[in-house]
């Protein structure tokens, strides 16, 4: 494992209607962006979503800390995951 985060990930958040559950994290940002991607209900747009990040390289682990700092702040990050967060568009080596 990497302890350096993508630059961005999809999630699907529960609880927001279908047809808009769908969303992208970007590392080092605090809230997320909606997209208009339609995969259908929860359990479906989760299949979808978890095939996208894995095609991009991207873990379970990795989208957990990415929607964590999304949501509630990227310090919380490192210490709770152990990632460093970088600025979108560093170089990671």
């Amino acid at each position: 494992m990497t302890d350096h985060l993508p630059e961005r990930c999809f999630v699907v958040l529960p609880g927001v209607p279908t047809r808009q559950n769908v969303f992208v994290c970007v590392r080092g940002e605090l809230g997320v962006q909606a997209t208009r991607m339609d995969f259908g209900d929860y359990e479906a747009a989760t299949r979808v979503v978890r095939e996208l990040n894995d095609a991009l390289g991207v873990g379970p682990i990795a989208v957990r800390a990415m929607l964590v700092g999304c949501l509630t702040g990227w310090n919380r990050v490192q210490r709770e995951f152990g990632f460093e967060c970088r600025p979108v568009g560093a170089t990671v080596h």
